[in-house]
């Protein structure tokens, strides 16, 4: 049961330290109280409490700034149909065929394993849920 309790303990510390994103605290400490206020304040001050609109008004209320900004996000990605010669015509090719042709490639593993392990280990997770310490390990 110990060794259990011990388990448990362990998982929550890790949980807290990946969400409160502290690198520095030794490994060991189980200052779970500190990882909860750290991460809680980090929640606080990346919060958006406010916005203002097209007309100049502050916009507070969660439903109205979901609104905001989810129309201001599609009006920015939405295609336009534009004529973009002039902006390519001032674009000078700087790569050669050679060195296009070595970009397109599929990258190795020997790459991938380099990129992987040149990631901290204890980063954000990634889009399928994982964060870089389990390809580290497996």
């Amino acid at each position: 049961m110990q060794n259990k309790l011990a388990s448990l303990l362990l998982q929550e510390e890790n949980y807290w330290k990946q969400h409160s994103k502290i690198f520095w605290l030794a490994d060991g400490d189980t200052n779970n109280k500190f990882f909860h206020a750290s991460a809680s304040a980090r929640k606080s001050k990346n919060m958006v409490k406010k916005l203002r609109d097209n007309s100049g008004n502050w916009v507070t209320s969660h439903e109205y700034l979901c609104t905001l900004v989810r129309n201001y996000f599609t009006s920015l990605f939405r295609a336009q149909q534009r004529d973009l010669h002039p902006i390519i015509s001032c674009v000078h090719p700087r790569i050669s065929d050679e060195d296009n042709s070595m970009l397109s490639q599929s990258f190795t593993k020997q790459e991938f394993k380099e990129a992987i392990f040149n990631m901290h280990p204890d980063k954000s997770l990634g889009l399928e849920g994982l964060n870089p310490t389990f390809y580290h390990r497996f």
